[in-house]
């Protein structure tokens, strides 16, 4: 059985899934941190702030331990003073004068690793109860001009919500302006005390969230378009919290964050006939145009081709994809 396929794909045609730097060669790595030590080079802690919300964030509640940045959060009662340490991030604040009856962590990347674009992964541990609020996410680069907040919630969990459920968001306005929120339920999925890798393909056009590898959730990007910082906490749900008493004591593990980009050769067009997909360098080129003439393309059993282009990609002829082999195409914004 093969299938013959005569396509155009043109500037701005949503490709619905994309494809994770795992099984697609145009991604090349940024910067990773598999956390087999504190590298404060890129990463700070926040110390005495609150966020505004009912929990203490203390640089004792994250550490690195086994290979995994650990973070705790626990109902032991913490003093904010009338004059705190000075904040040790901007995205977090202080705190507000008083006791908090929890305290936790909140790690947020430096800014010598602000992203703009890419794919951002990490493989989380999650603890689940009533009232906890673990997030991976992103929000407006340290010292760099932005135009909106540039939040992407990779996943917001609560607490309150059955385990399988996991908050994606977009906020580009505070309070409560331009949410494009959306609760999923990826397929087998359950995040309480089980490790999953999370992730998001971020280009100019389209947002895809990933769970495992796999595509859960595909948006247009509604102006998330400067460079972001990369933050990890565990905050307490205001409205839903947690018992005071007894003690308890919970972790958020984090075995590593990896940042990739495109590899990009955005000047170049490709015009052949007969194409030898096996030397395919697998950069992002300004166009693709396969078949241009009396032309007969296929690809083999067990090829997983990608193709990746800025203004577009056409399949003239006859093109065979036998069953077995994998054609991913997407036409995006070089960047």
């Amino acid at each position: 059985m093969k299938y013959i396929i005569s396509m155009i794909i043109f500037l701005n045609t949503l490709i619905l899934f994309g494809q994770t730097p795992s099984n697609d060669p145009h991604w090349q790595e940024v910067w990773k941190d598999d956390f087999n030590f504190f590298d404060n080079t890129k990463w700070v802690e926040a110390h005495y702030c609150d966020h505004g919300e009912p929990q203490l964030y203390l640089e004792q509640n994250v550490w690195t331990s086994g290979g995994n940045l650990v973070i705790k959060v626990d109902n032991n009662p913490t003093y904010c003073p009338s004059s705190p340490p000075s904040p040790t991030t901007w995205a977090c604040g202080s705190c507000n004068t008083g006791t908090h009856n929890y305290t936790s962590g909140w790690v947020e990347t430096k800014q010598a690793y602000n992203t703009r674009y890419g794919y951002i992964e990490a493989r989380i541990k999650l603890p689940y109860r009533y009232g906890f609020w673990p997030a991976f996410w992103t929000w407006r680069g340290a010292g760099v001009p932005t135009t909106n907040e540039a939040e992407i919630d990779v996943f917001e969990m609560v607490g309150h919500k059955p385990s399988n459920i996991m908050g994606t968001n977009i906020h580009t306005y505070y309070p409560d302006g331009n949410i494009f929120g959306q609760d999923i339920t990826p397929t087998n999925f359950n995040y309480a005390n089980t490790w999953h890798t999370y992730g998001i393909e971020w280009s100019p056009n389209k947002i895809i969230w990933y769970v495992d590898g796999s595509p859960a959730r595909v948006f247009p990007n509604h102006g998330i378009i400067d460079p972001v910082r990369t933050i990890l906490n565990l905050a307490i749900e205001p409205g839903y919290l947690p018992p005071t008493s007894p003690s308890f004591t919970d972790y958020m593990y984090v075995d590593y964050v990896k940042v990739y980009d495109l590899n990009n050769d955005c000047n170049t067009t490709l015009n052949v006939c007969n194409y030898n997909f096996g030397t395919h360098d697998n950069r992002v080129k300004k166009s693709i145009t396969i078949g241009n003439g009396n032309c007969n393309n296929s690809l083999n059993i067990g090829d997983n081709i990608y193709l990746r282009a800025s203004e577009g990609v056409s399949i003239n002829g006859d093109f065979t994809v036998p069953v077995g082999a994998e054609l991913y195409i997407d036409v995006n914004s070089c960047y």
